[in-house]
């Protein structure tokens, strides 16, 4: 491979919009300033990608950018042809816990034919690689939500549908500890209310009911 992009988008990668860009190799100083200076929709085309789930050559792929959206990402896909003229493709990876990534490369010689040995080869490791990335990730997302003892038993005693008085004297605590100790669950679990918070956490195994 003589270049090579590989965009992780969220859930395996906590970045947004051109921030997708997660390795960025052998393009050249002017094309990757280009790239991370002008608006453009990296998320949406990468799901583009995704959805396709098949490889596409970079002449397809930005016939329908154009084609979708005419003028408005021409610039940045002229100055791409004029920097690196030469043949290359994408193709979609998925992972587990609903992770997918994009890679975009190009090969000398040139590789039109995805039976292509050094295809499947470098396709085989962009597999085992987002699996080790999405596990890693889905590690650090449950640590960072993990929940206390209290905090889990507030939880259950919201899934199980009781009031925060009856919670606040089954643990023997203060009704506004409850308060305090639901307000944490939702932060942590970046949610709005019990119900929200309890398929979250039961669906990350933060909690048992």
């Amino acid at each position: 491979m003589v270049r090579l992009i590989w965009f992780i988008p969220p859930p395996a990668h906590a970045v947004k919009h051109d921030k997708t860009l997660l390795l960025h190799w052998g393009f050249a100083p002017e094309w990757s300033s280009l790239y991370n200076s002008m608006p453009h929709e990296v998320q949406r085309n990468v799901e583009a990608v995704t959805r396709a789930g098949r490889p596409v050559m970079w002449r397809d792929a930005m016939a329908a950018i154009r084609a979708k959206r005419p003028g408005a990402a021409w610039p940045l896909l002229d100055e791409f042809v004029r920097l690196h003229p030469e043949e290359g493709f994408v193709f979609p990876v998925f992972g587990p816990f609903a992770t997918e990534a994009v890679i975009s490369c190009a090969a000398v010689p040139t590789i039109t034919d995805f039976s292509d040995p050094r295809f499947v080869a470098l396709a085989a490791a962009a597999d085992e690689a987002l699996r080790k990335i999405a596990l890693i990730k889905h590690q650090e997302y449950r640590d960072a939500m993990r929940l206390s003892p209290r905090e889990q038993a507030v939880l259950r005693g919201l899934g199980a549908g009781q009031s925060k008085k009856e919670i606040a004297r089954e643990l023997d605590i203060a009704p506004s500890s409850v308060d305090t100790y639901a307000r944490r669950i939702f932060f942590k679990l970046q949610v709005d209310d019990r119900v929200e918070a309890v398929v979250k956490a039961v669906s990350l195994g933060l909690v048992k009911l």
